[in-house]
């Protein structure tokens, strides 16, 4: 089966988006933002603003000044209901009925409190008697005390509810009130203090409430960043390609492949983030039929080195250049010696592989490796999908990072052959990224 996925990059694929390019709607934005701005200035240059655009940026200073007035006018209102209600404090907790249910609050909590420390007090002794003297006659005692300790609690305690909600009754509605008015006059501040950084936001008039080029050219960026805002990425890099085809000598390839893939990148995604599937499936490679050839019994090397001396004769007998005769001849040789047999078999297998491997599309070398799947480790795995385009087809926000446990089962005396591959071919290059972008910059 053909290797294919869903996506082709991998900022199409969400779970990718998210982790590998956090910034990247902020940065396509800020393209476009930066090029409308150069040309807003070739367009204007030095001359008065449009006046319909200085009339737009006016109202929009008058407006904002308006309706911090109103809040504000508000807002001192609140505070003037708050202050009235609150200096009808004293009528409302100073009534003979909520004063009389204040005194029965506080004895009912001290009551309440007593009646519990007594019950625990019981509860460790009936245990004590429990496990240590359950026949001594104090022990029926104390848990007959106990059980009127409880009776006595509870009874003080439904009296204390009763209480509670009487003075809650009474005294609800002004609270009430009163915390509605405070949570207004917060509302009210919170929205009067948006409006003025808002306004401080916004393109500055001058001394006479004019408009200058400056404020304009600001006034209108400000109304495109919010229509850019509204956008999602593949809206954003749609009008980016739009921009590309319209001006295609203002744009060269290589800033076109640079917005369009690196935009909103972490370093972290790129340095040290990819390496050759190619190098991979080659160690790979080398590493079975190094163990095939170890395991191997004389008699086999000997079967298999003979093939190998008939199928190189057959090339000598059409028309080569004398160097890779030469190089034939002495293959043939140490495939002849017992001494040097086995290894020369071995290093010819691993030439004929490294050649088909070198010969394989970007895509048949992931399928390859899909296939080998089930022969590796699980960490194994997940370390090959984040450093080639297999993550394309991950559908996790953890993909970039291995469990507890694959961390433990990495460093095992039995992955040492593992890792020991997968540690060289992660490291022989960490910029290898780059060349891998250079080749795919047409």
């Amino acid at each position: 089966m053909p290797y294919s996925v869903p996506y082709i990059y991998p900022w199409q694929n969400p779970h990718l988006l998210k982790t590998i390019y956090p910034f990247r709607k902020t940065k396509l934005m800020d393209f476009l933002l930066i090029y409308r701005e150069v040309d807003l200035w070739k367009e204007k240059g030095n001359r008065p603003p449009t006046p319909s655009i200085a009339q737009e940026l006016q109202q929009k200073h008058v407006q904002i000044a308006q309706e911090i007035e109103s809040l504000t006018h508000q807002r001192e209102e609140a505070k003037q209901a708050l202050k009235a209600h609150q200096e009808s404090r004293a009528q409302v907790y100073g009534s003979v009925a909520v004063r009389k249910l204040a005194i029965q609050r506080t004895n009912l909590n001290l009551e309440q409190q007593n009646a519990y420390a007594k019950v625990k007090g019981l509860e460790r002794r009936v245990a004590w008697y429990q496990e240590f003297a359950p026949d001594h006659p104090y022990h029926e005692k104390w848990k007959t005390e106990l059980a009127l300790a409880i009776e006595q609690f509870n009874a003080v305690t439904a009296r204390l509810e009763e209480v509670n909600r009487q003075y809650e009754q009474a005294v609800g509605p002004f609270l009430q009130r009163e915390n509605e008015l405070n949570q207004s006059i917060q509302d009210l501040t919170l929205r009067i203090n948006t409006l003025n950084l808002e306004r401080s936001r916004l393109p500055k008039l001058d001394k006479n409430g004019g408009v200058s080029t400056s404020a304009a050219v600001q006034w209108e960026l400000r109304q495109y960043r919010a229509e850019l805002e509204a956008m999602e990425q593949e809206d954003l890099l749609r009008r980016i390609l739009e921009r590309f085809q319209a001006e295609p000598e203002r744009f060269p390839k290589w800033l076109q492949y640079m917005v369009i893939h690196f935009s909103g990148m972490r370093y972290q995604s790129a340095h040290a983030s990819w390496a050759d599937p190619k190098e991979l499936l080659m160690a790979l490679e080398r590493d079975r039929i190094g163990e095939q050839i170890n395991q191997a019994l004389e008699a086999q090397i000997e079967e298999q080195a003979t093939r190998v001396i008939s199928t190189l004769s057959q090339t000598k007998d059409s028309p080569i250049e004398a160097t890779l005769l030469r190089k034939i001849d002495d293959l043939i040789s140490r495939l002849r010696n017992p001494i040097t047999r086995r290894a020369s078999l071995a290093q010819y297998l691993v030439d004929l592989a490294a050649q088909e491997i070198e010969n394989l599309l970007p895509a048949e070398v992931l399928q390859r490796l899909k296939e080998m799947k089930e022969r590796f480790p699980s960490w194994m795995w997940a370390e090959i999908v984040q450093r080639t385009d297999l993550r394309l087809e991950v559908s996790d926000d953890q993909w970039e990072g291995l469990s507890s446990e694959q961390r433990q089962a990495r460093w095992q005396r039995d992955s040492q052959r593992w890792w020991e591959i997968m540690d060289a071919w992660e490291t022989e290059d960490i910029t290898a990224w780059r060349e891998a972008h250079l080749r795919t910059l047409a």
